[in-house]
């Protein structure tokens, strides 16, 4: 049940995250005034989630330290695939159309930062849609095949949008039906990530196994705007074609059972 799950999940933060960029483009449109606005409404923001984990979660279950530090996660050859075909997926699924598209989109488009929101939206509301069908579209086929999926629609939004740098008249269009492609390729990544790295840990490492796939996603997060804005400011294209390149990689050998881990029985 652990895609499902995480369908349910994905579904509720996104859907935070498209109100959130479709109100922060409008508000953002007035300037100053409208960036002091967002960044004070984000502060009240957290409070009431704090609000929330003091409401609802009254016991944290403690468990027995375990010894060894991560170095036995660092030893997992499989594991270590699967992170860092991770991070190359975040950094372009997450990271190219979060931080890179943007300013392509203001600076090579023309388009102004309300309509920018508006495509944040689209990406959210892709995977609104999109996440749970995913999931029943992911039970007893191969993640292997689920995750190649991923890259593919990646890729191909990568491309789109050098062509919408090729010609403005088309570029809301097209950049429209590159962040609907990236949403759903977020999907099918998350719906084979998650469970993946559950099976694939034994039980007593299991926190720490996740605390490292959470380290990729921030890695991979980070990779984006540190090689992509330099590549974005001497040519659009080449940050674009570059993206699309890293993301058509073949997935982890290991990657590809539709069950429990192949390696432990059960």
């Amino acid at each position: 049940m652990r895609h499902r799950v995480t369908a349910v999940s994905r579904v509720a933060g996104n859907a935070g995250i498209g109100i959130g960029g479709a109100i922060g483009g409008l508000v953002a449109s007035r300037g100053l005034a409208g960036f002091v606005a967002l960044f004070l409404a984000n502060a009240v923001s957290y409070l009431a989630y704090v609000a929330v984990l003091a409401a609802v979660v009254h016991e944290s279950p403690r468990r027995e330290p375990v010894r060894g530090g991560y170095r036995q996660v660092l030893r997992d050859r499989a594991f270590l695939h699967l992170a860092a075909a991770d991070v190359a997926m975040i950094a372009v699924g997450w990271g190219v159309f979060s931080w890179l598209l943007p300013p392509f989109a203001r600076n090579q488009a023309g388009l102004s930062t309300s309509v920018i929101g508006l495509l944040l939206l689209a990406n959210a509301m892709a995977v609104e849609v999109a996440q749970v069908p995913v999931a029943r579209f992911a039970e007893g086929r191969r993640r292997a095949l689920t995750m190649a999926l991923a890259g593919g629609l990646s890729c191909g939004a990568c491309l789109l949008v050098e062509v919408a740098a090729a010609s403005r008249a088309v570029a809301v269009a097209v950049l429209v039906v590159a962040v609907i492609a990236a949403g759903v390729g977020e999907c099918l990544h998350t719906t084979a990530l998650t469970p993946l790295v559950a099976e694939l840990a034994p039980a007593r490492l299991r926190g720490r196994y996740m605390a490292m796939i959470g380290l990729c996603f921030w890695i991979g997060l980070a990779a984006a705007p540190t090689g992509g804005a330099a590549l974005l400011g001497v040519s659009p294209a080449a940050a674009f074609g570059v993206a699309a390149g890293w993301r058509w990689r073949r997935p982890s050998r290991c990657c590809g059972w539709s069950g429990g881990c192949p390696r432990r029985p059960g």
